[in-house]
């Protein structure tokens, strides 16, 4: 700051410097701010934890206390790291489920005033590059509803309010919760915590989280799909496209948090791709134990004993909403149902996001006079033919014995990269590597009888 800047901030009266600060947009703007002047720097200092959460309210709005109640949940670490079905180690699981069955007894509920303090300025910052993420999906949720059919998209020529906003913004900050609890458990382990959880939800605010969940799959699923059809590496891992939310390779990816997630949304070009999806490491991780198989135990209720499914159906809202539109859309859905959280029918509803709006937008759609379920399960979209994905996999894997990596094509073997070739190194041991394509054909008669038995 020039000399003579700071020389007239420093001559402002306390009350003025302190509103300087407090106006300020966003969370990295006071923290160059702070630093800037003396007469700031001072001004900060004296009343840090206040300023810090004026202006994460500023950035963060009415997201504030779900974004607070995120940044206390920090589940153990995994020590023994394991991509496959069986989990963490026995050691793992049970400070995880301690660690969860904690949290959501004491501490999975709306912050009070006086919990609601950041002193940490790392801590703040924190929470402001989280946000970015939350705000990003928000606004790509807002877009995929209104695109989700014309009568739909006609009702949101009126830009979104800010209450239906911070719901969507809540609901991204509850899949995240869910995620650092649940992310690593078994399905012994969501059999007993997941009922108390959605206890501390609204039935609203359940089925907002399955919109959320259903849209952050359909994120996934083209990137994941790309790769599954050119990547060389998960051909040899005999990885196939998928279009099922339910898919323990798309539920193993969603496990990994909005963070990962927005780097999968927003990569483009292949190299983005398989780094986001990190093909290089091997195939994809599966996890058959997520939201989704929350979701439907929860909606199913089978599980249920009586006591659990009061709570769940009664339960009071986490987040502070005063219109109406979301419960009242609910409890139309619910009917003579159970739950009515995540049917199987309501998967055209959750398209849209039907629990998100306004009361008044909801009346201009016509949603709250009658409910209007599909009558079959979504149907599944073959991503691509059986007989095109395996002749794929076929081919790449006859690539990838013979060295190459890389993205392939049938109509484009351009991006094929010879790593050993090109570097003149040998090849990995145990690996041969042909020299020419009738020898890569005599090899692949070895590794045949394994593909076809794939």
């Amino acid at each position: 700051m020039r000399p003579n800047v700071a020389a007239s901030i420093e001559n402002l009266p306390l009350e003025l410097q302190d509103l300087i600060l407090c106006m300020l947009p966003d969370v990295r703007s006071l923290a160059n701010a702070a630093v800037s002047c003396r007469a700031l720097h001072a001004r900060f200092q004296s009343d840090r934890a206040r300023l810090i959460l004026q202006v994460l309210s500023n950035q963060l709005g009415p997201a504030l206390p779900a974004a607070l109640l995120v940044q206390s949940c920090r589940s153990p670490p995994i020590k023994s790291r394991n991509r496959q079905p069986s989990g963490p180690s026995d050691t793992d699981s049970h400070e995880l489920m301690t660690y969860a069955s904690s949290f959501i007894r004491n501490d999975l509920r709306r912050p009070t005033q006086d919990e609601m303090a950041v002193c940490n300025m790392t801590d703040a910052l924190e929470i402001a590059n989280f946000y970015s993420h939350v705000e990003f999906f928000t606004e790509k949720f807002l877009q995929a509803c209104s695109e989700s059919n014309p009568r739909v998209g006609d009702s949101f020529a009126r830009p979104p309010t800010s209450r239906e906003k911070a719901r969507i913004a809540n609901a991204m900050y509850t899949f995240e919760l869910f995620r650092r609890l649940f992310g690593n458990l078994s399905l012994g382990d969501l059999s007993e915590l997941v009922p108390l959880f959605f206890s501390k939800l609204a039935p609203w605010e359940g089925a907002q989280l399955g919109c959320v969940h259903d849209f952050l799959a359909r994120e996934v699923i083209p990137a994941y799909n790309e790769l599954a059809m050119h990547d060389i590496t998960w051909a040899e891992h005999s990885v196939v496209a998928t279009c099922d939310l339910s898919s323990p390779q798309i539920q193993f990816f969603l496990s990994k948090g909005l963070p990962n997630l927005h780097v999968i949304a927003t990569a483009t070009s292949y190299e983005e791709k398989a780094l986001a999806f990190a093909t290089n490491t091997g195939p994809p991780g599966i996890s058959y134990y997520f939201l989704m198989a929350a979701l439907e135990m929860i909606d199913a209720a089978e599980d249920l004993n009586e006591d659990e499914l009061t709570s769940i159906v009664t339960a009071h809202p986490l987040y502070e909403d005063c219109d109406p539109g979301p419960k009242q859309i609910w409890e139309l859905s619910k009917g003579q149902r159970q739950v009515a959280i995540y049917g199987s029918l309501d998967w055209a509803y959750r398209r849209w996001g039907y629990v998100m709006w306004d009361c008044e937008r909801l009346d201009a759609l016509g949603a709250l006079d009658v409910w209007n379920p599909e009558q079959e399960e979504e149907p599944y979209v073959e991503a691509v033919s059986h007989e095109n994905m395996w002749n794929s996999i076929k081919w790449r894997t006859e690539i990838y014995w013979a060295g190459g990596r890389g993205w392939w094509d049938e109509n484009d073997q351009s991006h094929i990269v010879w790593p050993d070739r090109e570097n003149g190194e040998p090849a990995a041991r145990g690996q041969h590597v042909p020299a020419t394509l009738d020898e890569a054909k005599k090899l692949w008669r070895h590794v045949s009888r394994k593909i076809s038995m794939r």
